[in-house]
């Protein structure tokens, strides 16, 4: 298996956000990648995009939609891997109620690190989920 060139890695992944819990799977995408750099809300890749994580926002006024993800163990630890493999573990039932992914990064067989995503769909209306938005540099983002 290789890496996905920036090219490949970029059709993949939106350019703008949108909400859909299958974008958890997108994590999927920076296997046989190199970490450079990584904060709470962005992983900047060896081949010079920046994925910045997004977490839905929700009602204004409630607390239906809003999903929010953090890092549980070691993500400074990513910097100079390669991440050889990523497995999404779901807790809790998928639907309306709130329900939560760990995102499991690995290199050379031994887990790096652990992103802790957690859903709140409340009624449905707001939907709910975090993505990765692609940029080639920070200011992209912005």
């Amino acid at each position: 298996m290789k890496a996905l060139t920036d090219t490949e890695l970029r059709a993949k992944l939106p350019s703008e956000p949108y909400d859909n819990t299958a974008n958890v799977g997108s994590f999927k995408l920076l296997e046989w990648q190199i970490v450079t750099a990584v904060t709470d809300d962005r992983i900047t890749l060896a081949n010079g995009l920046t994925l910045r994580i997004v977490d839905n926002k929700g009602c204004g006024g409630c607390d239906n939609g809003w999903s929010r993800h953090k890092w549980q163990q070691g993500y400074k630890r990513l910097v100079g891997k390669v991440i050889t493999n990523v497995k999404i573990e779901t807790l809790g039932e998928a639907g309306y109620d709130n329900h939560r992914y760990l995102v499991h990064f690995f290199g050379s067989n031994s887990q790096i690190a652990q992103l802790d995503v957690d859903m709140n769909w409340g009624n449905g209306y707001y939907g709910a989920g975090v993505w990765l938005q692609v940029a080639r540099s920070e200011t992209d983002h912005e």
